[in-house]
């Protein structure tokens, strides 16, 4: 530890070790120095950044979750990377729940984060249940309902004017070519369901 090193932990080289130590996705052992060093040096958002890289890395939910916890505890606002990193991990957990994902982006509202591109990039996957490339082979098979949201999440991005990647522009051609290949017997299904949800809710 930093005490037995007789290291003087300061903003720069507590990023240093952490930024060190979160390649190889070492919570653990982040979360000790971050523990030791906040008793001497006031933990800033960047010091979390790395913490959510080795989650990242790990695939840790549960401690991405705590890290944002104790980043609005200590005082600090989390900024756009970090829910960045967060949607990526909870997506690449298979965890990027529709329900988590608004919870995302209400705290992002209310915290006044801005929303670029390559967080859009990451919601627009993660609405689709899939990464990017794997998307594009399977988005014809989709349920109905995933392709909506899809479409949905494509439709506010572009809104906004934001530029997408490549791999995204293509996968969004396909996703709507998917949808206008819904059949209209599909459609008078939807319907038909719709009509009976709506009736037994009388």
């Amino acid at each position: 530890d930093m005490k037995a090193q007789k290291i003087q932990p300061t903003p720069q080289t507590l990023q240093a070790i952490l930024r060190a130590l979160s390649g190889n996705g070492d919570t653990v052992t982040m979360e000790a120095v971050m523990k030791e060093a906040g008793e001497q040096v006031q933990l800033t958002v960047s010091h979390f950044h790395s913490l959510l890289r080795a989650c990242l890395k790990s695939n840790d939910v549960d401690r991405a979750l705590m890290a944002m916890s104790e980043i609005r505890a200590s005082g600090v606002s989390p900024d756009l990377p970090c829910y960045t990193m967060l949607l990526s991990i909870l997506h690449r957990a298979g965890q990027a729940k529709q329900e988590q994902i608004d919870s995302l982006l209400r705290h992002m509202e209310a915290e006044g984060v801005e929303r670029d591109s390559v967080f859009s990039e990451v919601l627009f996957t993660s609405s689709l249940g899939c990464d990017q490339r794997d998307a594009l082979h399977r988005v014809q098979s989709l349920p109905r309902d995933v392709l909506e949201r899809g479409a949905k999440v494509l439709a506010d991005i572009e809104a906004t004017g934001q530029e997408l990647s490549q791999l995204t522009q293509r996968l969004a051609v396909k996703l709507r070519e998917a949808l206008a290949l819904a059949s209209p017997q599909e459609q008078q299904s939807q319907q038909s369901q719709q009509s009976q949800q709506s009736q037994q809710s009388q």
